[in-house]
């Protein structure tokens, strides 16, 4: 791999940490689902409505080879690097 290769996947993984902590921070309801569950809260069943139609395109993104490309590009990195610690 060489520099521009490298830096290159670098940033990748950036990218792809910024969308999986958006996803993450997407999927954490349990207080929005809690409220609209008990008390019928219509901020907090928009609220969580918008989050989980978020996710669910974040989600289709990596079922349809985001999932893929993130592994090719671990793998890539993995392979410039020195054997894991055991």
């Amino acid at each position: 791999m060489n520099d521009n290769e490298w830096t290159e996947a670098v940033e990748g993984l950036a990218r792809a940490t910024d969308r999986i902590g958006l996803l993450v921070r997407c999927l954490a309801l349990p207080e929005q689902l809690s409220s609209w569950r008990q008390n019928h809260d219509e901020f907090s069943g928009g609220d969580a409505s918008n989050a989980l139609d978020q996710a669910a395109g974040l989600l289709v993104e990596l079922r349809d080879g985001g999932a893929r490309d993130l592994l090719q590009l671990v793998e890539g990195l993995r392979a410039e690097l020195p054997t894991p610690w055991e």
